[in-house]
C-alpha cells in the first residue's frame, strides 16, 4: 500500500521510496533500495542482466509486493492507474484492434459504470495520437504496423492514461536502431513538453547518456550509483559493474559519447 507525504509536492517529488526490498524465498532480489522521482525528469535504470532492474520497476508499481520498505506519493490515489502507466517488455497486440482502439484502452481506468468513452476520453486519445505522430494511423489495424509504429501506439496508450509517471521496461529492446532513436526522441519530447516523469530500463549506455537526465545503476539488487549519466558512468564504475573498459570522448558537436574496449576478464 502506498503511503502519503504531502510535503513531496513542495519539493516537486512525485514518488519517494525508502529501503524497498523484495525477496523470493530466502533470496533478496532488491536490497533496501531508496531514491525519489522528481516531476518532469527522465530517469533510466541500467545494469547487468539479473541486477534487479525489472523487479524494481514492478515493485514500485506494486505488481510485486515489497517484502519491506515504504513508497510515498504526494496525495491519496483512488486508482493507481490514475497515477502511473506501465509499458512492459514485449507488449503483445495480436488482435485486430485499430490504433485508435488500442490508445483508447488507456482511458479504461476513467470509465464510469457501463458507459463508454466520453468527450474527455476522446480528446485525450486525440492528443496522444497527435503527440506520438500517429494520427494518420488511427484507423489502421495494429497487426499491420511496423515495430516502431506499434511501439508508438503502445506509448500513446500510456499517454492517453494521463498519469504523472510513466514506467517503461526496455521499450526499445526489440527495435532496430532507427526506431530505437525514434521512440527515445519521443519520450524525451514527452518529458520536455508534458512535464511527465518517465522511468525506463535501458541497456545502451550511450542512449542513457543522450536522452535521460539521471541514471540509476543497479548491481546485485542495489542502486550502486545514481546521478547525471556522464558523471555516474565513470570508467571505474563501468569496469567494476559492467566489466568493460570504456572512456568518454566528445563528438564534433561537443556531445559526450562512450567508447568501449572489450577485454575478457571475469568479475
Amino acid at each position: 500500500m502506498f503511503k502519503i507525504n504531502k510535503e513531496l509536492q513542495e519539493q516537486s517529488i512525485v514518488m519517494e521510496f525508502e529501503e524497498i526490498s523484495f525477496k523470493v524465498g530466502p533470496k533478496k532480489i532488491l536490497k533496501e533500495v531508496s531514491h525519489n522521482l522528481k516531476e518532469g525528469c527522465f530517469y533510466s535504470i541500467a545494469g547487468c542482466n539479473g541486477s534487479g532492474k525489472t523487479t524494481l520497476l514492478q515493485t514500485l508499481l506494486q505488481i510485486k509486493k515489497a517484502s519491506s520498505g515504504k513508497i510515498y506519493l504526494q496525495d491519496k490515489v483512488e486508482n493507481n492507474a490514475h497515477y502511473f502507466s506501465y509499458v512492459p517488455q514485449n507488449t503483445q497486440l495480436e488482435f485486430d484492434f485499430t490504433v485508435e482502439e488500442v490508445v483508447m484502452m488507456g482511458r479504461y481506468p476513467y470509465y464510469s459504470g457501463i458507459t463508454g468513452p466520453g468527450k474527455e476520453d476522446k480528446e485525450k486519445v486525440k492528443q496522444a495520437l497527435k503527440l506520438t505522430d500517429i494520427e494518420h494511423l488511427s484507423k489502421r489495424l495494429v497487426t499491420t504496423l511496423s515495430g516502431g509504429e506499434r511501439q508508438r501506439a503502445i506509448i500513446a496508450r500510456a499517454l492517453a492514461q494521463d498519469t504523472p509517471i510513466m514506467f517503461l521496461d526496455e521499450p526499445v529492446s526489440q527495435l532496430d536502431i532507427y526506431h530505437q532513436l525514434e521512440v527515445l526522441n519521443l519520450l524525451r519530447e514527452i518529458v520536455d513538453t508534458q512535464n511527465k516523469t518517465i522511468v525506463t530500463v535501458l541497456h545502451d549506455l550511450n542512449q542513457v547518456s543522450k536522452f535521460t537526465d539521471e541514471v540509476m545503476v543497479m548491481d546485485n539488487g542495489e542502486i550502486a550509483a545514481y546521478g547525471p549519466p556522464h558523471e555516474v558512468l565513470s570508467p571505474s564504475l563501468l569496469k567494476e559493474i559492467f566489466r568493460v573498459n570504456a572512456e568518454w570522448i566528445y563528438t564534433e558537436d561537443h556531445k559526450p559519447h562512450l567508447v568501449f574496449h572489450y577485454h575478457h576478464n571475469k568479475k
